[in-house]
């Protein structure tokens, strides 16, 4: 998302990136963010943006599950937020099948180990009498995993122009029926599914060319 973001600068368009409470070089810990929390901290980020570039139309760029997450803050401030565009990257619209995937990620890391976690019940009971359990690196709330294991589309803001971008070899099979947005499909690697930074230049460029309304 840097990478997007210095490419924007020098095309002259303002970029914000909020690190979300608990992530990236933002203040608290992981297990203390809420959905509630994390809605506050994009409008803020987008109260930001419009008061330092008054007039300016401000577009919001989602991840994976920020497709989700940006359209429910949208509906919950629908008086404080007017985006001009919804741009999504390979979005997910299904916060429950999002965290079983999350899940998962715990149960590759200790298929071998004894006396482990090893079923996504078990997992779920856990957090239930625990209320955390640390996964991939970060300590998740029972709070914050029965948030997003609820969060669903909201439905789309009729003001707003919406474009996903998904990168596959096969055909996209996670469109919602409410999501009225142009699809466009590239063909490269998995860049979500990388621990480090992957970068895949065709979406930065096809993302640019959004936001200067001159999309392939």
């Amino acid at each position: 998302m840097s990478l997007m973001a210095r490419e924007m600068a020098g095309q002259h368009i303002a970029a914000l990136i909020p690190d979300l409470l608990g992530t990236g070089d933002s203040e608290g810990d992981f297990n203390d963010a809420s959905l509630n929390i994390w809605q506050k901290d994009i409008l803020s980020a987008y109260h930001y943006l419009s008061e330092h570039a008054p007039g300016v139309p401000v577009s919001i760029l989602g991840v994976r599950l920020g497709a989700a997450l940006s359209l429910q803050t949208i509906t919950t401030y629908a008086q404080e937020m007017s985006p001009a565009q919804l741009i999504w990257w390979q979005p997910v619209y299904d916060g429950q099948a999002f965290m079983r995937q999350f899940l998962r990620l715990y149960l590759s890391a200790n298929l071998h180990q004894k006396n482990s976690l090893n079923t996504l019940e078990k997992i779920q009971h856990h957090l239930k009498q625990h209320g955390e359990l640390e996964i991939a690196g970060y300590p998740l709330s029972q709070l914050l995993y029965h948030e997003l294991n609820q969060l669903k589309t909201a439905d789309m803001p009729q003001q707003a122009s919406a474009f996903t971008l998904e990168v596959s070899m096969a055909a996209p099979n996670n469109q919602d029926t409410r999501i009225n947005a142009q699809h466009i499909q590239l063909s490269g690697p998995a860049f979500w599914q990388h621990y480090g930074i992957a970068d895949f230049p065709k979406l930065r460029h096809q993302t640019l060319a959004i936001l200067k309304g001159q999309a392939l």
